[in-house]
């Protein structure tokens, strides 16, 4: 069997870091490490998360501090679901989602893209490099004009308001 590429490992402490709408967002598996897929580290602070959308890749999300709320779309509508530690949300590709930290802390998820090439390049196209995420204090969301920019040129879809923060 040939080796296209070798492992990679990363401490919780490594990994590029960048600020996108509000959240901290840590790359633990991209491109660069040879897989189609991205691998994110996901703080939120009290009240974060995006507008609702939809994207054009299957998501993953694994709560592993806090709580949020998912606003989860289905062919009979939208529904809102509590999910703490532990939790596990799945996302098919085009499902309208978003999510929101219900705590009064930082949150964290694991998130995990299947299509990473369309989802990294709007990550990194919306975030600014965050230099030292121990410290990391959310500086809000970033202009719409950018935000909607990155949204078309990827392909990620408003499908609502913000949810009530």
């Amino acid at each position: 069997m040939d080796t296209v590429g070798s492992a990679r490992h990363r401490t919780n402490a490594e990994g590029t870091s960048l600020e996108v709408g509000g959240d901290l967002v840590t790359f633990k598996g991209t491109r660069e490490d040879g897989i189609g897929s991205l691998f994110l580290d996901l703080v939120s602070p009290p009240g974060g998360g995006p507008p609702p959308h939809t994207d054009p890749s299957e998501e993953l999300f694994y709560v592993l501090e806090g709580e949020f709320d998912f606003i989860l779309g289905s062919p009979s509508g939208l529904t809102t679901v509590r999910a703490a530690r532990g939790a596990a949300v799945v996302v098919p590709k085009r499902v309208v989602h978003t999510y929101r930290n219900a705590g009064s802390t930082n949150g964290r998820l694991l998130v995990f893209f299947r299509d990473g090439e369309n989802m990294q390049g709007f990550f990194q196209d919306l975030g600014d490099k965050v230099t030292d995420p121990a410290h990391w204090v959310s500086s809000g969301p970033p202009a719409l004009e950018r935000v909607i920019a990155a949204c078309q040129r990827y392909g990620v879809e408003f499908a609502g308001p913000p949810p009530a923060h």
